[in-house]
């Protein structure tokens, strides 16, 4: 078996209420154009950055 293990030696692991919670508090204050890169595949990350620009009053652009 052959497995992504970038975060192998972490000891805590985020769930994506967390990701979208610290994806708000980074770009609430930031005024320019956000740009993240993310498997597309990851449909609960889709989600998780749907609703952080929801919340932060932006536009998700999906290619």
């Amino acid at each position: 078996m052959i497995s992504e293990g970038t975060r192998i030696t972490e000891k805590e692991n985020l769930t994506e209420e967390d990701i979208e919670n610290e994806v708000i508090e980074k770009i609430s204050n930031f005024n320019g154009l956000v740009i993240v890169d993310y498997p597309i595949r990851d449909l609960d990350r889709l989600l998780t950055f749907y609703k952080a620009a929801i919340n932060t009053d932006r536009t998700l652009v999906i290619n």
